[in-house]
């Protein structure tokens, strides 16, 4: 190197290229993080209306379905009862499951492992939280279309419960 003058600075080192794979996989996997982690913006809840009646029965070809709002980790205890980690978060739900002799079954039968990388796989390609899919669960004990919409209406009024809905099962495809 040669020698410098006063008030000079000496010429920078030469850098050398050093591998970055590791790098941008941990950039890349901290973006992703940090974009999974946009907020969800939860379903709007709707009006619900009695299912009508068909030949089998009252309430041969509806189900009330629930969600719980993300965060709480709802689930079903297989009792029909529903638990949570958080104490208290519930207690809402159980109360008006006392009342009206509800009980719960998960909607969605893969196993836990399953649904989690469901989970995780489309918050990494949308880049949005996605919802706590173990969290919808079908509601029994209703044994009237009124007495469905008035279960779902006392649930969907609780904050804890993110929407409730009637749905029609076993219907035909449409034709062309």
């Amino acid at each position: 190197m040669p020698p410098t003058g006063a008030g000079q600075r000496p010429p920078p080192e030469p850098t050398t290229l050093r591998p970055v794979a590791g790098e941008v996989s941990v950039l890349i996997l901290l973006l992703s993080t940090a974009l999974a982690a946009a907020p969800r913006t939860p379903v709007p809840r709707q009006v619900l209306v009695p299912p009508p009646l068909d030949a089998g029965g009252p309430l041969a070809a509806a189900r009330l379905t629930v969600k719980i709002i993300d965060g709480v980790a709802a689930r079903a205890d297989g009792h029909g009862r529903l638990r949570s980690a958080q104490p208290g978060a519930l207690d809402p739900v159980r109360q008006v499951a006392d009342r009206l002799g509800l009980r719960f079954r998960p909607l969605l039968t893969l196993d836990t492992e399953r649904l989690d990388a469901l989970e995780a796989r489309a918050a990494a390609r949308s880049g949005r939280a996605q919802p706590d899919l173990q969290a919808l669960f079908i509601v029994e004990g209703p044994a009237t279309a009124d007495a469905m919409v008035a279960a779902g209406e006392a649930l969907q009024a609780l904050p804890v419960v993110e929407y409730a809905f009637i749905e029609r099962i076993g219907l035909p495809p449409p034709e062309d």
